[in-house]
């Protein structure tokens, strides 16, 4: 499509200055369009974190419960809390630990419970040993919602970890 400004002139180099202008112009339109749309997007739909978990629907007793969260839209890297949770039959969610670096677990659980990250694959695991029928549960593999704080040598007094779960 040729556009033209004004009445027609038959001056070559004048059509092709204005067909160039025009195209300049819809290239800014088109920008300026893709810019408006990406503003206009909710924030979540531009960045969607999804989890996935994968693993056996069934252990058997004495054996050990492995299960794998893989995390696509985020980075297990980041500073969040990558947490593993568990709701048994007519019972309240039950939080297990988190990794976030290094780990932290409930006391539930200490001595049977090991929460490990493979970073290069962007996952992070479960496993619980010593399985009996009082761990029937569905296992759920979350992200907090707040960062662990980041400690530098300049803080005063030096930060520590607050212990605080991060869901």
């Amino acid at each position: 499509m040729q556009i033209t400004w004004g009445a027609p002139r038959r001056n070559r180099h004048h059509r092709q200055r204005s067909v160039c202008w025009v195209s300049i112009l819809q290239a800014t339109m088109q920008l300026l369009w893709s810019l408006l749309c990406l503003l206009a997007a909710p924030l979540g739909v531009l960045s969607q974190l999804t989890l996935q978990e994968s693993g056996p629907g069934l252990v058997k007793p004495s054996q050990t419960l492995s299960l794998t969260c893989v995390v696509s839209g985020g980075s297990v890297t980041s500073s969040y809390y990558w947490n593993w949770i568990r709701q048994r039959p007519g019972k309240a969610l039950e939080w297990m630990g988190y990794w976030t670096g290094s780990t932290r677990y409930n006391p539930a659980f200490q001595g049977r419970i090991s929460i490990t990250a493979d970073t290069s694959k962007n996952q992070f695991s479960l496993q619980l040993s010593s399985m009996t029928t009082e761990d029937t549960a569905v296992y759920y593999c979350a992200r907090g919602t707040l960062r662990r704080r980041q400690c530098e040598p300049r803080h005063k007094p030096p930060c520590r970890d607050t212990g605080a779960v991060g869901l």
